[in-house]
């Protein structure tokens, strides 16, 4: 074996170890296909393309009702650890929307006044939806009942995928309105194209988890009705 071939093979089986466990099998048939490959410079090309796998994380897929409760157990215990989460978001987003109000107020110019509107008006609505939901009392089932846990389980993915629940509006609402906020504010340093960046990455992750919550949902959808 060659060294070039050999290294195509450890990159690989490197892709395959460290790969999500829902990204496992995508690894697997990659690294199976470079095995066809004659060309070992071809095959090293296969391999390091293969590496995008390690940049795509993806749960394990459910397909077996033991799988599922797993799921679901899992997700219900980090639903009644959540409290104090929702606690330290709220009281971020009213730091920011009291520190970009004091900045309106004390601003000179009409522009630098129009981006700190803007960011008020994008951090006002989250502080008052992570406030309620801080406040808000999880009915979270007991561990000792599987259904009703399964139950719940599908209707947080039922309530995250959707594009009419209040949190996706809030968030594409938000999320729309601070990047503006921040690049009027900050327009003159070249550094605040650093502001649109890190938001537009949060869009990116945001829609992300939103197709992988749709799979899951898929997924469980499908195991219900095979149960049937």
């Amino acid at each position: 074996m060659s060294f070039v071939r050999g290294a195509a093979e450890g990159i690989s089986r490197f892709v395959v170890r460290h790969a999500s466990p829902g990204s496992k099998e995508w690894a697997a048939g990659l690294a199976r296909e470079a095995d066809f490959i004659e060309s070992d410079w071809k095959a090293l090309t296969w391999s390091l393309g293969g590496v995008r796998v390690l940049f795509h994380y993806r749960e394990a897929p459910v397909r077996s009702m033991a799988e599922l409760t797993k799921a679901a157990e899992k997700y219900a215990e980090t639903q009644r650890h959540r409290f104090g989460t929702t606690n330290a978001i709220w009281i971020t987003n009213l730091i920011q929307t009291l520190t970009w109000s004091i900045e309106f107020f004390v601003a000179r110019s009409w522009q630098a006044r129009l981006g700190y509107s803007l960011l008020v008006l994008g951090y006002l609505p989250l502080t008052v939806y992570s406030l309620m939901q801080s406040r808000r009392e999880f009915d979270v089932p007991d561990r000792f009942d599987p259904a009703g846990m399964i139950r719940y389980y599908k209707a947080g993915l039922e309530r995250v995928t959707s594009l009419f629940a209040p949190s996706f509006l809030i968030y594409a609402y938000s999320y729309t309105l601070i990047p503006v906020g921040l690049g009027i504010v900050f327009w003159r340093y070249h550094w605040s194209l650093l502001f649109d960046l890190f938001w537009v990455g949060v869009a990116a992750l945001s829609f992300q988890k939103r197709q992988s919550n749709l799979r899951r949902l898929e997924q469980v959808d499908a195991v219900l009705s095979d149960r049937r």
